[in-house]
């Protein structure tokens, strides 16, 4: 039945990915004074990219959560400026507030999502040139 489980695994970070989108506080629409949901954002990150990493039988636990949390903080800085430029270039920046002027939702589901692309891209990439 555990294994079962693993094959559900990417609905559950698709259900993180959207509750985060529209209920967390979004990583780019924070207010001018206040500071971005830096630790929000690594929680969510870190844990789909260990809801990747659960099944694979090359890493203990420990290594799991330590280059999940490699990654996690190195995808999200290629995230950030990828998704604010792409915005910025859309949608235009606030000249007051220097803020985007894009949707709260659509940038934060965009920023997860590249996240975990660009993570699992990392994982899937370095597995396979590991093995060999």
């Amino acid at each position: 039945m555990f294994q079962k489980g693993f094959k559900y695994r990417i609905y559950l970070v698709y259900l993180i990915i959207i509750g985060s989108s529209l209920w967390g506080t979004p990583p780019f629409h924070y207010g001018y004074y206040d500071n971005p949901p830096l630790g929000f954002c690594f929680i969510i990150n870190l844990t789909t990219l260990f809801l990747f990493l659960i099944p694979l039988k090359q890493f203990i636990v420990g290594e799991k959560i330590v280059y999940a949390s490699l990654v996690s903080l190195c995808s999200s800085v290629i995230a950030v400026n990828a998704v604010a430029w792409v915005m910025d270039f859309i949608y235009g920046t606030d000249t007051d507030w220097d803020e985007l002027n894009s949707p709260a939702v659509l940038d934060s589901f965009l920023f997860y999502l590249l996240t975990y692309f660009l993570g699992v891209g990392f994982f899937k990439l370095w597995l396979k040139y590991k093995n060999q």
